[in-house]
């Protein structure tokens, strides 16, 4: 009896458990989830720090997983880096493929402020990084961001040319350097915007706008002018 006491005494409570913050790392966690938080801390530390003074160890410490798990998800810091530039400009196109459904051009290009707008508004990070390539001169990154902003500019030269009652290929060949200059003119907004994070999003849409449209619409104005100027073809007898 007394060994059963002295049993029973000892018997240890149980014990305090705590809830550990969920790790990227786990086994619970989705691949595509998985692989997103990856991009997103990335993301952050090349905004942060560049890209020569970043290291994966940081991105997997930052993201809660090994740098082997790191590693056979991207392989490199190259690929990783290549993988976050891939996403935010496939984000962009398909966000334009559905913009470019509506019929109004100028609506469109509207939409196309708004929205890329928004999303750079959500993903800070992943812009900055690409927006950064976008200065540089050489490297896969950088050609990869030239691609992306090329398939925008094409875009623009698609509203542009429609706005301007001009669909043909050389309304759009006429509409390149408008577009081009659209595109670098939301680009410097944006990058300032992302250090002054306190300015609203709708303030910053209207900025872009307010710097773009105007001239779009005054190139309308005077093509319908001349158009309505020009005289009539003569009669064919």
């Amino acid at each position: 009896m007394a060994t059963v006491k002295k049993r029973t005494a000892k018997k240890t409570a149980p014990r305090a458990t705590t809830r550990a913050k969920p790790r990227v790392g786990t086994r619970k966690v989705p691949r595509a989830e998985r692989m997103e938080q990856m991009l997103l801390v990335g993301a952050r530390v090349f905004a942060q720090h560049g890209y020569h003074a970043t290291s994966m160890d940081e991105i997997a410490k930052r993201a809660g997983i090994s740098k082997p798990m790191l590693y056979r998800y991207f392989e490199s810091k190259d690929g990783l880096y290549l993988a976050i530039i891939d996403r935010t400009g496939q984000h962009m196109i398909d966000g334009l493929g559905l913009i470019m459904q509506q019929p109004d051009p100028i609506e469109r290009i509207e939409n196309v402020a708004i929205g890329l707008l928004s999303f750079i508004d959500r993903y800070r990070d992943l812009w900055m990084v690409m927006y950064k390539e976008a200065l540089s001169l050489d490297g896969p990154a950088a050609q990869r961001v030239r691609y992306f902003r090329e398939r925008v500019i094409a875009n623009g030269c698609i509203n542009i040319s429609e706005a301007l009652g001009n669909p043909t290929e050389e309304g759009r060949r006429e509409a390149e350097p408008l577009s081009h200059a659209m595109v670098a003119s939301g680009e410097a907004i944006a990058a300032w915007w992302v250090s002054h994070p306190d300015i609203p999003i709708a303030r910053i849409v209207e900025l872009v706008l307010d710097t773009s449209l105007p001239v779009l619409l005054y190139l309308r104005r005077k093509r319908q002018q001349t158009l309505a100027s020009a005289p009539e073809p003569a009669a064919v007898l």
